[in-house]
């Protein structure tokens, strides 16, 4: 009897440990396909960010290049006015003494003709003034 009961308890302990190995899954190829998906896009997004650095230089680059066309243009352009004014000021400095070789009477009349439009001036603006109140 006792060797029944030991059979019939290896059987049943058999039994169960047969209906356990059924119940854990086994690995699925969606499991493998999940992770071999989860790989390619963490791939692609390093591919990405990658390529992403390689433009944001590229962009960095031409736009140092833009910055120091500009700068040069400018140095150009300043140089160029620095010229001019020298030549303006030379100019109007050789007028201005000429101007005064030539005679009194024309300083007289030109200081008054500009006293007179100041004068002028001031006047319109006090009856624009008074209008507009």
């Amino acid at each position: 009897m006792k060797a029944i009961l030991r059979v019939f308890w290896l059987l049943f302990l058999f039994c169960g440990i047969a209906g356990a190995a059924d119940s854990i899954p086994a690995p699925d190829s969606s499991v493998t396909v999940n992770y071999q998906e989860e790989i390619l896009m963490r791939d692609s997004l390093l591919a990405a960010k990658e390529s992403l650095a390689i433009d944001r230089e590229a962009f960095l680059r031409a736009e140092l290049e833009s910055e120091q066309a500009k700068c040069k243009n400018w140095e150009e352009s300043w140089n160029t006015l620095k010229e001019d004014h020298g030549k303006c000021s030379t100019a109007l400095r050789v007028a201005i003494e000429s101007q005064m070789q030539t005679g009194s009477q024309t300083n007289k009349s030109n200081m008054m003709m500009t006293t007179s439009s100041f004068l002028g001036g001031i006047i319109l603006g006090f009856l624009v003034g008074w209008l507009a109140l």
